[in-house]
């Protein structure tokens, strides 16, 4: 006879995301330093607080617009790394390495 095996929920029930990285893996990268990204940073809009999605979007494409209008007077964007961890947030420009912005 054949043998069929059906593999679809086995990693969800091990409490393995797809990729083999359980959720206690994936929760221990953001302790202590955290998880670094390299990223280039298009502005900095000041909001009054958090009031949702709408507001969210709305400064995106406030600062988007900026993006392209310095685009198109040939500046750059600014490249950081943005430093997640369970306690702080920090974006920290790469080529003077000092912390641009600190949220915790």
């Amino acid at each position: 006879g054949e043998i069929h095996a059906d593999t679809s929920a086995s990693q969800t029930q091990l409490g393995q995301q797809p990729g083999g990285k359980t959720q206690a893996y994936l929760t221990q990268r953001f302790q202590g330093d955290g998880v670094r990204y390299k990223a280039k940073l298009i502005g900095v809009d000041e909001v009054p607080g958090p009031q949702g999605d709408k507001m969210s979007l709305d400064s995106m494409m406030k600062l988007k617009g900026q993006e392209l209008a310095g685009r198109q007077r040939g500046l750059h964007k600014q490249r950081v790394w943005l430093k997640v961890s369970d306690t702080c947030v920090q974006i920290i420009d790469e080529r003077r390495l000092c912390v641009y912005i600190r949220i915790c």
